[in-house]
Parts: C-alpha cells; structure tokens; sequence
C-alpha cells in the first residue's frame, strides 16, 4: 500500500504498467464503511485495479485497517489531506495520483453490483471508445430508484445539450467509468475558469459533460448505493458553487460557441437550485415561535457558513438570485 500525505499537482503519468482501471474514493469520517467496500472491490472477477482513497481529514485516519496482511495483494494507494478540502479538490487530488487509463468514483457507502459488473462495464467502453459510460445504480433502500440516463449514445456537442435538456439530472460522479484523459482536461478547465472556490461536484459533472466526445449508456446496474443524506453546511456549499458557475463558467461557455437556447437553460437550472437551497434556509433558519424577520433568518444562515463560503459572497448569492427571479416575473407579465 502506498501512502501520502499530499500528492504532486502534477498528474501521475499513465506508463506501460498502468492498471486498467483506478477507483476512487474520498473518505471522510466514514471508515466504518472502508471494510466492505475494499472486500467488495476484491471479489470483482476483473483483477488489474487501483484502489485511490483520498482521506480528507478524518478523525480515525484508516492506516491501520489498510495495513492488514486481507488487503496486501491490493494495488491501493492512500492519500491523507493536510487539511480539509472538500470533495472537488480531494476529487481531482485522486484523479491526478491515479493511473488507470479508465477512472471510477464510488462513496465508502456504496457497493459494486455483482462480481462481474466492473468487468461488464470496463470491457463495453473499451469496444465502444467512448469516453462516458453511464451505467444503472439502484438505491440500497429503494430498489424502484435507478439513474436515468441522457440518452443511449450522444456524440459532440449534443451530449451537453441533453445533459441541459434533461436538467441537469445527473450531478454527481459516482455511476459512470469515465476515461481519465478527460477527466484531466475537466480538471484543468476547472482550474483555469473558475478561481473561486466551488467544494460541490456539480462544477465537474457539468465540465464532464462538456467537454466529453462520446458517450453510452449501459442498462445495466453497475452499483448499488446508499440514499445520501446531507448537511446543512453542503447545501450551502452547493449553493455557492451554483453562484461561481453562473459568475464564471456561463460567460466561459457563451466564448467556447455554446447555443444560446443551452446556455439559457443551464443559467436558469442554477438559479433554480439556489432558490431551492435558499427555500431551504429560509425554513432552517425561521424560529417558529416567532413572526419571520428576513435579517434575522440571514444572520442565523450566516452562523452556519462553512469556510469556503464567507459572509459577502452570501449575501451576494442572496442578492442575485432576488434580481434573477424579479426579471424573470417581468419578461413572464
């Protein structure tokens, strides 16, 4: 097992003896789930795989448990934040360390579906060269719950026109073995767009959708996943990162030629879930013993901050997506 404290910004180079396939997983406070993931990850039939577990500051680091003589012969590298940054950043510290040519995101919680699964699904993106290949998840606790996909196969700019188009469903990195080449070029898009800070997936997923030449659908179920359950502190963070795109990515796509009519759609799709977290907040932060005062409920929001998120770029947030809504009643009327 290889350990790090802070990996290289610098990609890993792929070489000769790559493995076929790098998962990773971002571990923080959720070692209870480490066992079963990496015993889950060992009985799959396909073998040449790179376990990448980027811990972002756990209060149990998991070294002891890795170090186990059941796990000697996995190819699993170990990475340990020296503070915390959040699942984009501890996301993109694991894509530069892994060196499969094709990448994987599971959270701790969830589990391969079947020992044949990953092998299914690594062999269909290699006989298809795409660089997407979206595969069905069900919810452990709601077997009716599957992905949607976008579409069967998309190429070009269409894929980003039905990820819009289907609004955004798909915001997350787990469900899909993506090749890591693209990823890279999603990351260095990311860094050289955004400067702010964005701690939520949605920046990636949206740049993977971007940026991606091909993309397949497999109706097969490739993992099964425990319902996320959220805190107050990452719907703030969404929220933020929901600003940033609208602030930084929309003009960078409106310069890269995207359709207006997509454009449009995607601007409206992050107004709309900042008003969904601000609805939220609103019902979070209201004493109910007591008539709603709108600053008081803002200074109660203000208190629960997570770091990336401070008190100006708030109240701006708050601001712009006022102005969003009251242009749009106007060009409704």
């Amino acid at each position: 097992m290889a350990t790090e404290t802070d990996a290289s910004s610098m990609p890993t180079p792929i070489g000769d003896n790559a493995p076929q396939i790098s998962i990773i997983a971002v571990l923080y406070n959720q070692d209870k789930y480490l066992p079963s993931l990496l015993d889950n990850i060992q009985e799959q039939s396909i073998k040449d795989i790179e376990v990448v577990l980027v811990d972002d500051c756990s209060q149990t680091p998991s070294e002891e448990l890795l170090a186990s003589p059941k796990y000697a012969t996995m190819n699993i590298k170990y990475m340990q934040n020296d503070k915390r940054l959040y699942l984009k950043d501890s996301y993109l510290k694991g894509m530069k360390s892994a060196r499969g040519d094709l990448v994987l995101f599971l959270d701790p919680s969830d589990q391969l579906f079947k020992k044949t699964a990953l092998e299914y699904h690594v062999k269909k993106i290699l006989e298809s060269d795409a660089d997407i290949l979206q595969f069905r998840t069900q919810t452990i606790d709601d077997a009716a719950a599957y992905t949607a996909p976008i579409a069967d196969t998309l190429h070009g700019n269409d894929i980003f026109r039905k990820y819009v188009e289907s609004s955004c469903g798909d915001q997350t990195l787990f469900g899909k073995i993506i090749r890591r080449s693209v990823l890279m070029e999603c990351a260095s898009l990311a860094k050289s767009i955004v400067k702010t800070p964005c701690p939520d997936n949605l920046l990636l997923v949206s740049l993977l959708y971007f940026n991606a030449k091909s993309y397949i659908w497999s109706d097969r179920i490739g993992s099964i996943q425990q319902s996320k359950t959220y805190e107050f502190t990452d719907l703030l963070g969404e929220m933020a990162t929901c600003y940033y795109m609208i602030k930084e990515l929309i003009p960078c796509l409106v310069d890269r030629g995207v359709d207006d009519d997509v454009v449009e759609k995607f601007r409206s799709f992050l107004f709309n879930k900042i008003q969904t977290v601000l609805a939220i907040v609103q019902k979070f932060c209201v004493v109910r013993s007591a008539p709603f005062d709108f600053a008081s409920s803002v200074d109660r929001a203000i208190a629960q901050l997570p770091p990336y998120v401070d008190h100006e770029t708030f109240l701006r947030i708050i601001l712009t997506c006022l102005i969003h809504v009251r242009r749009t009643a106007q060009t409704q009327s």
